[in-house]
């Protein structure tokens, strides 16, 4: 896809992630860094939906640092900051990932379990209790 977004894509954008305050948390520089960052999409779409999730993956960096604030009868909860903007970016997590591929995705955990042996019920089990050849006796 493009390696630039038009003004228009900037001001959706900024529009969609809601950073249209007197001092938007993004520049256009940063913006359009972003978008040729993910500019492997596959179509232009994803290019939008992929740069809107790490615009939001940037935000929720920054609101991690945020703590929850109790004085008297004033309460402050900055972490619902960042659970909004976390459930936000799982929303676009999706295509920033068909994008990148495997760089944003985590390892896939899976366990192995061993083929026991013929004379074992368990892999661990080094008692020799379901060893039939024994031929020494057990605790004399």
């Amino acid at each position: 896809m493009s390696e630039t977004p038009t003004a228009q894509q900037i001001g959706d954008l900024r529009a969609d992630v809601g950073d249209e305050g007197a001092s938007p948390a993004f520049t256009d520089d940063e913006i359009t860094r972003l978008w040729a960052r993910v500019s492997g999409a596959s179509r232009e779409v994803v290019q939008f939906e992929a740069t809107l999730a790490l615009m939001y993956r940037q935000l929720l960096a920054n609101a991690a640092k945020f703590a929850d604030y109790t004085a008297g009868d004033t309460e402050e909860k900055r972490s619902q900051v960042f659970k909004h903007l976390q459930a936000m970016y799982k929303m676009y997590q999706d295509h920033l990932e068909d994008v990148l591929g495997t760089e944003t995705r985590q390892f896939a955990k899976s366990t192995v379990r061993g083929v026991p042996r013929q004379n074992r019920s368990e892999p661990g089990d080094f008692s020799g209790r379901n060893n039939p050849t024994r031929k020494y006796p057990r605790n004399q």
